[in-house]
């Protein structure tokens, strides 16, 4: 479904957003992967912050900057710290 025209009707379907949003992620993560050196080594929590970088900010401008978060304009390192601080909470069993 991903990379194919939408119909109206589908666009607001749970299961459908999830569909493309996870493709659209798995993108992100691939271009990266291929972009930013030693993005294997990188443990699972820093991949995930560039990635939310990325998916907030732009793919190239991260990697433009060389996957800093910290040259990012100011409301993508906003988003990325406070998605963080949602999934940490989530990891630790605390909603």
């Amino acid at each position: 479904i991903y990379g194919e025209p939408l119909p109206f009707h589908k666009a607001f379907d749970p299961k459908v957003n999830v569909e493309i949003g996870t493709a659209y992620l798995k993108n992100i993560e691939s271009y990266l992967g291929s972009r930013i050196s030693g993005w294997q080594e990188l443990e699972v929590s820093k991949r995930r912050e560039l990635i939310s970088a990325a998916y907030n900010g732009g793919m190239g401008r991260l990697v433009r900057n060389k996957g800093n978060i910290d040259k990012m304009p100011q409301e993508t390192r906003d988003y990325v710290g406070k998605l963080e601080g949602v999934l940490d909470n989530k990891e630790e069993g605390n909603d």
